[in-house]
């Protein structure tokens, strides 16, 4: 009793095969003579290589086997190309092939992806590649492999095929990217029979600067961009004068404006009131005086108020001995209502 039948294998060179003649030994009777024939390149026509539980072979020792998991199967180790073509599992009394096919052994040569793991290229440019099988052991020309190309999922009908050679498959893919590809991932499958593989790549698409339009002439071309080149260098100098004359003016805004207050004790810009506290006839009076800005000198800081700074002073106007007072005068920063709080306070 046939549990399962022989059929096509691929697999690839270097590997191991096992061709399928599965017997169940138990529901058959009396006990099944088979018999394995080869038909490959390296066994020319028709030569027995196993009867039963022994494979023999003696120009490669261990080269076949008889699987005992699955009983009158055949097992090839280190598959070649000179183990492919046509295998029969014969039953020895009636000569006939069991399970009415002679099963084909087809041997691929392994073969790298053709994709890197990312593209790098610019818009416009045309992506080429090509993916080639060698294989041989097929049945007919309808046996061949399948290579399908992929953009984000979706087939690409474009890519063409190629079987110039026999037994030398290509499948190649040509497309011009744009921006609407970038990040894209192109994929690439093959399968043939048993075997099946894959790879991917992701497309890194980078955009192109916009033309330049060139003069028709060289005198033409040169004359303009000299002209483009003085425009520029043009506003860039005026861009610069302005930046300095800002400067200069916001300079020349804060010295006078510091200057203005150092010279201000209760607020005034052209002389300066000293309050004096004197004692007549053993009573307490207070008198004032002006002075003008060059008769004093500010000193240290001693005291602080609400609306100004308390800084000792140095009186020397040629008609009274030299001494010192203290003057009241507006902090920094001080508003035009701090400096009038501050002169009322002291009127």
């Amino acid at each position: 009793v046939v549990k399962e039948g022989p059929k096509d294998i691929a697999v690839l060179s270097g590997q191991n095969a096992e061709l399928t003649c599965h017997i169940d030994l138990n529901g058959s009777s009396p006990k099944p003579e088979v018999q394995w024939i080869s038909y490959s390149v390296k066994k020319g026509g028709g030569r027995q290589i196993s009867f039963n539980e022994r494979a023999f072979f003696l120009e490669i020792p261990n080269k076949f086997s008889i699987s005992t998991l699955k009983p009158y199967s055949l097992r090839i180790n280190n598959v070649d190309r000179d183990d492919a073509g046509r295998y029969r599992c014969n039953d020895v009394p009636t000569g006939a092939s069991i399970g009415n096919l002679d099963p084909h052994l087809l041997v691929v040569e392994p073969t790298s992806c053709p994709l890197p793991r990312i593209i790098t290229r610019r818009e416009n440019e045309t992506v080429t590649f090509t993916w080639t099988i060698t294989y041989t052991g097929n049945r007919d020309d309808y046996q061949k492999p399948i290579i399908t190309w992929t953009l984000n999922g979706i087939k690409q009908t474009s890519a063409t095929s190629d079987e110039t050679t026999p037994g030398v498959y290509s499948s190649t893919f040509t497309k011009t990217v744009g921006s609407i590809d970038n990040q894209g991932e192109l994929s690439c499958s093959f399968h043939f029979l048993d075997i099946k593989q894959n790879c991917s790549t992701r497309l890194n698409i980078q955009s192109t600067a916009p033309a330049l339009r060139i003069s028709s002439t060289v005198k033409t071309s040169s004359s303009s961009t000299t002209l483009t080149g003085h425009k520029i260098g043009l506003i860039i100098g005026l861009l610069i004068a302005i930046v300095i004359i800002f400067v200069l003016i916001l300079l020349i805004f804060k010295l006078h404006k510091k200057n203005k207050r150092q010279k201000s004790i209760i607020g005034r810009t052209e002389d300066v009131t000293v309050s004096l506290l004197r004692n007549e006839d053993n009573a307490a009076k207070q008198t004032i005086r002006e002075y003008q800005p060059e008769d004093i000198d500010i000193r240290d800081t001693i005291g602080t108020g609400e609306f100004g700074v308390v800084k000792l002073v140095n009186v020397n106007n040629g008609d009274t001995t030299p001494f010192k007072v203290a003057g009241k005068m507006l902090k920094e920063n001080a508003s035009d209502d701090d400096n009038q709080a501050l002169f009322c306070e002291l009127q």
